[in-house]
């Protein structure tokens, strides 16, 4: 694993020149199907980031309507497509949500403005998103599981695809299809695994599956960033309706998290702002 760690390490190190990036990193969360708990990874690994200290940006561009307002108990927001008409600005959809966390939710504004945000408007609006990136040592997309949302946040300033899997048959599989298509398309862009809802055990032969089958059919090593295990605090926190941090902070899962590989995405930015103030850049 030490091998698998230090390669993780140097793809996260990497920085990136797309326009509007800035010196932070930006990890896509994404999966093949929808069920295995990518926005709950997404949101859990923005609480770590803002837990140690990084400005972070949590984007939900989930196609439609994403759900992280809802895990975090903060108000949905104008959300991406609020950006068709021209009056607001990327600036205008950040949604605060703890010290040093600031999200863009997927908001409602996809009825409210006409017709639905297609594939083509998604990566523009994404693009636009951008322009955020700059202020913030760390940004986490939840991309979700529809492909064409997947596609468009990957080649949105992206520095590293992590994929969510569960540990059974057909999520694998859905894991798998993804991984194939994304390395088609966004051949540079680093990708990792990551199992969810199970024991360390489960997680590492499943990973070997997935890591076999890729090797086969793709020719290519997909690092393993870690597992997060099953925890019942965190269930029944959200069967009662409260937001995650209020869970997460103090939780078993929390250690689970910090554990994690993705740990060198973090540490990649060597000054995180840790001054309290969010710098956003005139847009």
């Amino acid at each position: 694993m030490n091998g698998q760690a230090h390669a993780l390490r140097r793809f996260l190190m990497g920085r990136g020149t797309s326009p509007g990036s800035g010196g932070g990193t930006t990890l896509v969360v994404a999966s093949g199907k929808g069920g295995v708990g990518t926005s709950t990874v997404a949101a859990l690994l923005a609480l770590r980031a803002a837990e140690e200290g990084r400005s972070t940006l949590l984007v939900d561009a989930e196609a439609g309507h994403g759900t992280l307002h809802l895990i975090l108990g903060v108000e949905p927001g104008p959300g991406l497509a609020a950006l068709r008409g021209g009056m607001l600005t990327p600036r205008d959809l950040l949604v605060p949500v703890v010290d040093r966390l600031q999200l863009v939710t997927a908001g409602t504004g996809e009825e409210e403005l006409g017709e639905p945000v297609g594939p083509v408007e998604r990566r523009a609006l994404l693009r636009r998103i951008t322009e955020l990136y700059g202020a913030f040592d760390v940004v986490i997309v939840d991309a979700g599981s529809r492909l064409d949302g997947v596609l468009a946040a990957c080649t949105a300033a992206a520095r590293h695809l992590l994929l969510v899997s569960a540990a059974n048959a057909i999520a694998l599989a859905a894991t798998h299809a993804l991984a194939k298509v994304v390395t088609a398309r966004v051949p540079a862009l680093p990708v990792s695994v990551l199992v969810n809802g199970c024991d360390d055990a489960t997680a590492v032969a499943a990973y070997g599956v997935l890591r076999s089958g890729i090797w086969k059919f793709i020719g290519r090593m997909v690092p393993f960033a870690g597992s997060i295990p099953e925890d019942a605090t965190l269930r029944a926190a959200a069967a009662a309706g409260r937001p995650l941090q209020e869970a997460y902070f103090g939780s078993v899962i929390a250690g689970a998290v910090r554990a994690l590989d993705a740990g060198p995405l973090f540490n990649a930015v060597a000054a995180p702002n840790t001054a309290g103030t969010l710098k956003i850049p005139q847009l």
